[in-house]
């Protein structure tokens, strides 16, 4: 690609001279894995090295590998009347795409939980099973059981109470899951009323007409109002 933005022949191509500064910004799209895009980084920094341009880099999902020494200036100028603004006014909140992504990211926390909530409950339900099966069973029969990837011959009187134990455990677990599902519930609702945040398709009927009232009112709750799908 570089090869391309660079050839002559080419009627879009970037006209380079040794020692010129340019800026190279390699997107993701959404696609790439950290991984991957750290190896196209790199290649598309070896590259530029071939033709002697100098480099400067930063990591993230956008990466900007290069700067024109006058846009650091004129960025470097920008930020600085910015942050006087910002200095002499009102200190401002979090911006609707904050609000947005604090809220998705407790969500799926609290969704992470839940899914191993489940795979617990399973896993006791499993427990439960054998254990009963094996109350049924003569105490010095054989019985397999799975130890580190390696089936060990055991009797019924040794593996019981080594079941029991680990369903007593597993139990622990889903209540200390459930507490931190319902403090997690509790610090997204009162979130959501915070920033007056609405799911799509949550109200649609008495929640609309109340919300036109109440703009029609000039009344509003305090938040920054966010649709989240």
């Amino acid at each position: 690609m570089i090869d391309h933005m660079t050839n002559p022949s080419s009627q879009s191509h970037l006209l380079l001279n040794s020692g010129d500064s340019v800026v190279l910004c390699v997107n993701n799209l959404g696609a790439l894995s950290c991984l991957e895009m750290a190896v196209v980084t790199r290649a598309a920094l070896s590259t530029l090295g071939n033709t002697r341009t100098p480099s400067r880099r930063t990591t993230g999902v956008l990466s900007r590998l290069k700067q024109h020494p006058s846009k650091m200036a004129a960025n470097g100028s920008s930020t600085a009347s910015k942050s006087s603004n910002n200095a002499g006014g009102k200190p401002t909140g979090p911006t609707a795409e904050q609000v947005v992504g604090n809220f998705q990211r407790m969500r799926q926390e609290q969704r992470g939980m839940a899914s191993k909530a489940s795979e617990f409950e399973m896993e006791n339900n499993e427990h439960s099973l054998v254990i009963e099966t094996l109350k049924e069973v003569d105490p010095s029969r054989k019985c397999f059981r799975l130890v580190g990837g390696v089936l060990v011959e055991r009797t019924v009187k040794e593996v019981l109470p080594a079941l029991e134990n680990n369903k007593e455990q597993i139990t622990k677990i889903i209540e200390t899951l459930s507490s931190q599902m319902q403090t997690k519930g509790r610090e997204l609702t009162e979130y959501r009323e915070k920033y007056n945040i609405r799911l799509v398709g949550e109200g649609e009927g008495e929640g609309q007409s109340a919300d036109s009232r109440d703009s029609e009112g000039g009344a509003s709750k305090g938040g920054t109002g966010v649709l989240v799908s």
